[in-house]
């Protein structure tokens, strides 16, 4: 698998016709190898470079990468106009001279052929290349066809370099597709394959509304899109790595009219991320594109709902089930109505090094759920008196709202104690529109906080850290210096993950952002040790 990375890295597949149904374009060799290193410093430091340079050196031999222009840009195309198992990709790669090109696939062990009858075509073998693989060069690249023939490689066959170099293009990497242009036969692909899927006997109700959620989708896509983009980038000035999602509607077209009516997303708790005290905040909403979607999801909710009687058939936790289940079904009405949002907030450790965590669920059904919390509440007072005293129903309130709470601390093993306090306890509030559950010495306090945020524009997925009190609550894991160091210890909310959407009248643009020093942390989180 490191061959074949190491072997297309600098030029990956893509589409085209004479009017390209599907361009991409890559940066150089030497951009994409300065980025590599970097993100393997940001991500692995020292030790992840150092492995880098010694693997690519050992798969391309002292010579390096000599027989590449790598100051030129990676292109590729494909000819969408026959049977799609037939489609053939062709990668543009940028060469100094035949000789040295030859020499380099000489050193990675590929085996080249020369095809008879046919003056300056080759065909390469070898561990790297298990479907059919042609090849011929100009002056100045090397087109390789995947899964080709000699006919896709001929002189006459070949895409003009001029006319797959886009200049403006500023990404790692950018696809795009024409759905217009590829051949009817490539066009009905995705609604086939979501139909062979539909007539499988062996799915649920709920995986058979997803996919009859995602076929009118798929059509209406294929049939009124100008151009999809997909586009890849990596910054590391600010650590973020980004894919991008850019749809171009044909003009006028239902789909360019729903994109303009379309209003900025929002999130019932939005303000919660602006609060005074957060480690760290994560902010989700529920996908409400079409009512199919919508249907789809709140299915899923109900097939978890249904879990939950079974895994909690027998025992305690028997008693909690109708508890969980009202929640799991108010949240599947809220999916339904497209209305369903989440946030989940931990506070900056105290003195004590001790932290609250308190999340909440817009749900359809607070009351109900609340009502089956005092059921609950009563029917331990009348089968276990010691139990019972850990129990404060409305213990306190806000806002009008009753918050009930349960003594875990005793519950709790050692490391949780320690971060969540010998005296924890767990916060139940249910309030006019969300449920709210806190964990911690300040776990009803924390739920206030969540009580009083406000609405307000928010991305669909928001993950931000502050992170001066996100080291700090990872001090007794001995993590805090390093997360200083990938992080800083700033006390402003940092974005470290996040999936946002803007619309117009000629675009959809999704964006997903992921802070590649995060991933540096998940690595040290995964390796620390045990807690004693």
């Amino acid at each position: 698998m490191l061959r074949i990375a190491l072997v297309f890295a600098f030029a990956l597949p893509a589409f085209a016709q004479e009017k390209p149904a599907v361009t991409f374009q890559a940066k150089s060799p030497a951009a994409l190898l300065s980025h590599i290193r970097e993100v393997g410093q940001i991500v692995g430091g020292k030790e992840a470079v150092d492995e880098f340079e010694k693997n690519l050196k050992d798969f391309v031999g002292e010579e390096g990468l000599q027989g590449l222009n790598i100051t030129q840009p990676i292109l590729g195309y494909a000819r969408l106009d026959g049977k799609p198992e037939e489609t053939s990709f062709v990668l543009v790669v940028p060469i100094t001279n035949e000789k040295d090109f030859l020499a380099l696939l000489e050193r990675i062990d590929a085996k080249v052929e020369e095809v008879k009858d046919d003056k300056g075509a080759y065909m390469l073998g070898g561990e790297q290349f298990e479907i059919p693989t042609y090849f011929r060069m100009t002056a100045t690249h090397a087109f390789i066809a995947l899964n080709g023939t000699p006919k896709t490689v001929a002189a006459k066959s070949l895409i003009p370099v001029r006319d797959l170099h886009d200049e403006s293009e500023t990404g790692l990497f950018a696809l795009h597709l024409h759905p217009g242009r590829a051949d009817k036969n490539y066009a009905a692909l995705a609604t086939k394959a979501l139909d062979k899927i539909a007539a499988d006997e062996n799915l649920g109700d709920t995986e058979t509304k997803w996919i009859k959620g995602l076929k009118p989708m798929a059509e209406m896509l294929l049939a009124q899109t100008e151009r999809i983009t997909f586009r890849g980038d990596i910054d590391p000035s600010t650590k973020m790595a980004s894919l991008d999602f850019q749809l171009v509607p044909k003009p006028n077209s239902l789909l360019a009219l729903g994109f303009a009516a379309r209003k900025p997303s929002t999130n019932r708790f939005a303000g919660a991320a602006d609060a005074d005290g957060m480690a760290n905040t994560v902010l989700l909403s529920a996908p409400a594109w079409s009512k199919e979607i919508r249907e789809a999801l709140a299915a899923s909710f109900t097939d978890l709902g249904n879990f939950t009687k079974v895994i909690f058939a027998q025992g305690p936790a028997a008693n909690v089930q109708p508890s969980i289940g009202k929640i799991i079904e108010g949240m599947a009405a809220a999916a339904k109505d497209g209305s369903l949002d989440f946030v989940s907030i931990t506070t900056t450790p105290d003195k004590d090094g001790r932290i609250a965590n308190v999340i909440a669920l817009k749900v359809n059904n607070p009351a109900e759920v609340d009502k089956e919390l005092r059921i609950l509440a009563q029917s331990v007072a009348d089968d276990n008196a010691e139990l019972a005293k850990k129990i404060n129903m409305e213990a306190a309130k806000h806002a009008g709202t009753a918050i009930h709470t349960f003594d875990l601390g005793e519950y709790l093993d050692k490391p949780m104690r320690d971060l969540l306090g010998a005296d924890a306890k767990l916060a139940v509030a249910c309030g006019k529109h969300a449920v709210y559950i806190g964990l911690g010495t300040t776990a009803v306090d924390t739920v206030k906080l969540l009580l009083d945020a406000k609405p307000g524009e928010a991305a669909p997925v928001d993950v931000a850290i502050r992170p001066k009190g996100f080291a700090q609550s990872y001090r007794s894991m001995g993590l805090m210096e390093g997360i200083e160091k990938a992080f800083g210890t700033s006390d402003k909310p940092l974005r470290v993950a996040a999936l946002t959407a803007t619309t117009t009248a000629k675009e959809l643009h999704l964006r997903a952002e992921l802070s590649l020093a995060f991933i540096r942390f998940a690595m040290m989180v995964q390796n620390a040790p045990a807690p004693p």
